[in-house]
């Protein structure tokens, strides 16, 4: 960790209902100031000394703008190049907190990452004998949704930034949000981190190199949409702008709105 609650912004001011968005540097608000899309290393001394630009997180970040619109206190829990599996501890620790059961109301707004960064934290037995990497990857992805399912969550929005899952998702993306089609998007990992992290078993697949490039190839169409759009920085995942999480609060409003 780079310093305390690097992975937290806050916005408490005794509402009654509280909203809690949880993800990974897309919800983290990732280039969403000059400073951060202008470095490349989160340790740069002048990143550390602005905290990662929190101001302009805090107020730019799409859970500001939902918090407005629900009158909600807020807390972001997100960080950079992290997994699913942060995403469902992180939200087992809020529904453990006692601190939390003071709100009349707790919306979650759940954006999942590519599946795979998170295949080494998962008990490897879960992949015993599994020979393709679309079904690894499928195994790694149900075992998150079952663990979330497990919590039986109320006002619950789960969703992704810029894959689809394996199967049908009930929301849109962030990218079908910013004029991207569902067409384009891959489902399993589209990063080398993801690889890098995970080599350990991917490499344990049958000619598992070709699978990774036929992986890779899955991506091309949604990295030439992201380098196109106005709506997206060009640094790392092509992280979303202002009016991008503007837009994608728009989105979510409308959902709770509906569901009500």
């Amino acid at each position: 960790m780079y310093y305390e609650n690097f992975d937290r912004i806050e916005k408490v001011n005794n509402k009654d209902s509280l909203l809690i968005c949880i993800g990974d540097s897309w919800t983290w608000g990732d280039s969403l100031s000059e400073l951060l899309q202008s470095t490349q290393h989160m340790y740069e001394e002048v990143l550390m000394s602005s905290k990662h630009s929190y101001k302009e997180r805090k107020q730019y970040c799409f859970g500001n703008h939902l918090s407005n619109y629900l009158d909600s206190d807020w807390i972001n829990i997100a960080c950079p190049g992290e997994s699913n599996f942060y995403i469902l501890n992180k939200l087992k620790e809020c529904l453990n907190n006692k601190e939390l059961f003071k709100y009349n109301k707790i919306y979650y707004v759940i954006v999942l990452t590519e599946t795979g960064r998170e295949l080494h934290k998962l008990n490897e037995s879960l992949f015993e004998g599994c020979k393709n990497l679309d079904k690894l990857l499928e195994i790694s992805e149900n075992y998150i949704f079952n663990e979330i399912k497990k919590l039986n969550l109320q006002n619950c929005i789960l969703t992704r930034n810029f894959t689809k899952s394996f199967t049908k998702d009930k929301y849109k993306s962030w990218i079908e949000i910013n004029n991207g089609s569902y067409d384009i998007l891959p489902t399993g990992f589209i990063t080398q981190k993801a690889l890098r992290d995970n080599e350990s078993i991917i490499s344990k697949l049958p000619n598992w190199k070709t699978q990774v490039i036929n992986q890779y190839n899955k991506v091309e169409k949604l990295y030439d949409f992201l380098d196109a759009s106005k709506l997206h920085h060009k640094k790392s995942t092509k992280h979303p702008t202002k009016e991008s999480h503007k837009l994608w609060a728009d989105y979510l409003y409308k959902i709770i709105k509906d569901n009500k």
